[in-house]
């Protein structure tokens, strides 16, 4: 028997109303499971499980409103309290896994928007260092010749003159201003020369102890104690030996420097299950907040003038970039500073350096 009742028809175009709602939210979300299978973080998968489980909700909804609709038009006595409860029961799950849903969404994001910022970052820092290179390059080529002929008579006419000769001072400031941008041409070729690299197989702990024993020689004449803690479970890292020898120095040379007489420099490596962490610390004056960010860039430093050249830190991050290695930096100004190279390993059948 057929209800007549006003109220009837329009509760039964509004359950429709919702139904054809829930079928398009189905249909849209139906179009999302692409997008999230194409998705390859670590929660794709937790993310796919909770749109399936709402995709079911929405069907069970859509299944509850055509029943309630059948039986409030035909006035069918079938809608049970617990028909009722069932429904707001599934509604609250409904509300529970959207919010679920959406938080996880906007945490990818969130994390998507991090990684695409440090990719920019990361590109512009290697146009940067790229344009760097090939214009140290350039000069170091140009200087290098007249330069090697000034320190060359230079160091002539020092052997050849009496110390008491009026001029013998003022030639040794000469060939001291000679020498120093001798050492700083010789960077700046290293440095662009740091693509031209030919990676192998490197046993890292080696590595570590062959190159500590040579700055142990700096370390002792600044009375400073430079300590190795090696991990021997350490498998070998995709490198270069000379170049990460070459990392190893300028961290190290960077922390004695940075340290006071009496103080320590720990060189650590560490296992773990897909890759390595180099870390060089110190318990030196730390590296202030404002310039952090700048340590890397080429010819930065604050060191004296005559005592850095503002390479070593950029030819280690180029090389570092050139492996795909991570180097990241914690510092406290007063307490130290600490770099640490996160060295995926390699599972390639190279030789071994």
């Amino acid at each position: 028997m057929f209800l007549k009742d006003q109220h009837t028809y329009v509760s039964c175009f509004l359950i429709l109303v919702g139904a054809l709602v829930m079928v398009l939210s189905i249909l849209k979300f139906k179009q999302l499971f692409p997008v999230i299978k194409s998705l390859h973080t670590k929660n794709s998968e937790h993310i796919m499980t909770l749109f399936k489980v709402h995709t079911m909700l929405m069907v069970f909804f859509l299944i509850g409103y055509v029943i309630v609709g059948i039986a409030l038009y035909f006035n069918i006595s079938i809608v049970s309290d617990i028909f009722i409860g069932l429904i707001f029961m599934f509604g609250a799950f409904f509300v529970f896994l959207g919010i679920r849903i959406q938080y996880i969404m906007n945490n990818e994001q969130k994390k998507a928007e991090t990684e695409i910022t440090k990719a920019h970052e990361s590109l512009l820092q290697s146009a940067k260092m790229a344009a760097v290179g090939r214009l140290a390059g350039g000069l170091a080529h140009e200087i290098n010749n007249p330069l090697t002929a000034i320190l060359g008579y230079s160091q002539l006419m020092l052997k050849q003159m009496q110390k008491e000769n009026v001029h013998y001072k003022h030639l040794e400031e000469v060939e001291k201003g000679a020498i120093r941008c001798k050492v700083l041409v010789d960077e700046m070729l290293q440095f662009s020369r740091i693509q031209k690299t030919v990676l192998s197989k490197v046993d890292l702990n080696k590595t570590v102890e062959e190159i500590t024993q040579i700055i142990k020689l700096k370390s002792k004449v600044s009375n400073v104690s430079l300590l190795t803690e090696l991990d021997l479970t350490v498998l070998y890292v995709l490198g270069n030996k000379n170049q990460l020898q070459q990392v190893i120095m300028n961290l190290c040379n960077n922390a004695i420097d940075s340290v006071s007489s009496g103080g320590t420099v720990w060189v650590r490596t560490k296992h773990f299950k897909e890759y390595a962490l180099l870390e060089v610390e110190d318990n030196g004056t730390g590296i202030p907040e404002d310039i952090r960010t700048h340590i890397f860039e080429p010819f930065f430093t604050t060191k004296e003038e005559g005592k850095g050249t503002g390479l070593g830190l950029s030819i280690t991050f180029e090389i570092l970039q050139k492996y795909g290695f991570e180097i990241t930096l914690e510092s406290e100004e007063k307490k130290g500073t600490k770099f640490t190279i996160k060295m995926p390993y390699n599972n390639q059948d190279n030789d071994i350096l």
